[in-house]
């Protein structure tokens, strides 16, 4: 195995907290991972920076040094085995992601103390660390393909970042990346920058009210992370 290879432990979410459990990274089928010059099946091989993730427990959230990806390494963490991930839906039939393999994940970068440096700045922030289509479109299908979906049109899903860039989360890690259906309940309007509902919540009810200082960066994190549709702004949240 490529020694620069990141083994990321798969992790569990509890149902009553967003309190993480880490377990042997061998206990959760992998595709295989590899460089991605020369690669004959790049869709499925990725190549991960040396850093790992900091300790879980740090705020009942992954958090991933940095970016969590960069030109020379790709993205961070690897892809699940196909077939081995499983959409979920929350009470109200929303898709959301399997937490064994999309747990969420946050940057170390963005912290209360630094919001108007980071996340609120003026100019914007998310374009900034976002990870490029060349690396996120690599993988988009292995990642269809984990979450058995890996036959149907690109088209119907969103490489969607489960803990959103704008509140913090982990623009490259694979901890936080999964295949979101755009055949959501439509619960919400849509325009030309709006997919899904879940955009829609996102850009609505998560960095607004953060910035804004009517709720902590941390309550919107962890909601975004077990269960974007308890989102602390959102009216009539089941939290």
């Amino acid at each position: 195995m490529d020694p620069r290879l990141l083994l990321v432990a798969a992790v569990t979410i509890s149902t009553t907290s967003c309190s993480v459990l880490t377990v042997a990274p061998k206990s959760m089928p992998r595709a295989s991972v590899g460089s991605r010059g020369g690669d004959s099946d790049s869709s499925s091989r990725l190549t991960a920076p040396s850093a790992g993730p900091s300790d879980p427990r740090a705020r009942g959230l992954i958090v991933v040094p940095g970016l969590g990806w960069s030109e020379a390494g790709g993205l961070s963490g690897i892809v699940p085995a196909a077939g081995t991930c499983h959409f979920r839906h929350a009470s109200d039939g929303e898709p959301l992601p399997d937490p064994r393999c999309t747990p969420g994940a946050i940057t170390d970068a963005v912290t209360q103390a630094n919001l108007r440096e980071t996340i609120c700045r003026r100019g914007g922030y998310t374009a900034s660390v976002r990870p490029p289509l060349d690396l996120t479109e690599k993988v988009k299908r292995a990642l269809m393909a984990a979450y058995g979906v890996g036959d149907r049109p690109m088209s119907s899903y969103e490489m969607d970042h489960e803990t959103p860039i704008e509140v913090g989360g982990s623009p490259g890690s694979l901890l936080n990346l999964w295949p979101e259906p755009n055949d959501d309940r439509r619960l919400f309007g849509r325009n030309q920058y709006v997919n899904n509902d879940k955009d829609h919540v996102e850009s609505t009810y998560g960095r607004g009210p953060v910035c804004a200082g009517t709720v902590t960066l941390e309550a919107v994190q962890k909601a975004f992370a077990l269960d974007w549709t308890t989102v602390p702004a959102l009216p009539g949240r089941r939290m």
